[in-house]
């Protein structure tokens, strides 16, 4: 009996698959994202260890797949213990240099305009329909909850605590800045910003420092293939040594084709749970396939 979108819904929170209108996110189980433009036969991949336990990036058109760079996992936790003594006072600093109170009177009277940010699971979802697993933005919803700029009032009243600053009178849709509200200890609000130009400007300045630590850890699309052609490898003679029978193939090892890459990342669970797995992925698949066009089995 066949499995409907609905019964992957089950324990699958959030969506895997989301429509956000100009672009679709895809979710798949073996820990691939996919982030695929409507106006574009590209798309690109997140692949996140997987079995060669490289963290990279390809795109994908058809069956051609262009790697862009990545990282060995151990390399990125290198990464991380070495930038940890300086990272936390840099980015205290950054902070510092970035923030400023503000009063909302102050913001009116420059013409900055407060704006909803979502950035709850369940707000997110509040702005389109589900079905399933699929989840789709409806833009009648998304008009009435966004483009209406907040009132003093409303900001104030507000459970939330961050928020996005426009220009009056800007046609822009980068984000003028960002607003927080913050409890002090006698119970009133406060409220601090940033503007987007200045955060990117320290941004840059704190990326220039650390630069020297994360391009030497890099890896180019040569050593990404060797690295899952050797996870394969190790995968195909675990295999041999728990199947009799005499060896298949090339003993050189399996063929680095999108179908053998594609192995890498997870293997297939087994009985009830792999055919719901299974169903799932076939509604998934056919789910992209408007937007993203023919699919290798690399994504």
């Amino acid at each position: 009996m066949g499995l409907s979108s609905d019964a992957c819904a089950g324990d699958l929170k959030p969506p895997d698959f989301m429509d956000f209108g100009l672009f679709v996110l895809a979710f798949q189980p073996s820990g691939k994202v996919i982030i695929a433009s409507k106006n574009s036969p590209r798309h690109l991949t997140l692949q996140f260890g997987g079995k060669s336990g490289v963290l990279d990036a390809h795109l994908t058109e058809g069956d051609r797949h262009e790697p862009l760079g990545g990282i060995r996992g151990i390399d990125l936790g290198e990464l991380v213990d070495e930038a940890r003594p300086t990272l936390e006072r840099n980015l205290e600093r950054l902070v510092r240099r970035v923030f400023r109170r503000v009063r909302l009177g102050w913001l009116a009277h420059h013409g900055i305009l407060a704006f909803p940010l979502i950035v709850s699971e369940a707000a997110l979802l509040g702005l389109g329909r589900r079905r399933g697993r699929r989840w789709k933005i409806d833009p009648d919803v998304f008009a009435h909850q966004l483009v209406q700029p907040l009132s003093q009032e409303q900001l104030r009243s507000s459970p939330e605590v961050a928020f996005l600053l426009f220009r009056r009178h800007r046609d822009s849709q980068v984000p003028y800045g960002a607003l927080f509200k913050f409890a002090e200890s006698d119970g009133r609000s406060r409220y601090a910003w940033f503007r987007s130009d200045r955060l990117l400007l320290e941004m840059w300045g704190l990326w220039r420092k650390y630069e020297p630590l994360v391009r030497r850890r890099l890896i180019g699309p040569s050593e990404i293939a060797e690295a899952i052609g050797q996870a394969l490898a190790n995968k195909a003679r675990v295999r041999s040594a728990q199947e009799p029978g005499p060896p298949q193939g090339d003993a050189s090892g399996p063929s680095l084709t999108p179908a053998a890459i594609d192995e890498h990342s997870a293997e297939e669970p087994s009985g009830e749970t792999g055919e719901a797995r299974r169903s799932c992925r076939a509604l998934e698949a056919r789910a992209l396939r408007p937007q993203l066009g023919r699919e290798g089995r690399h994504d």
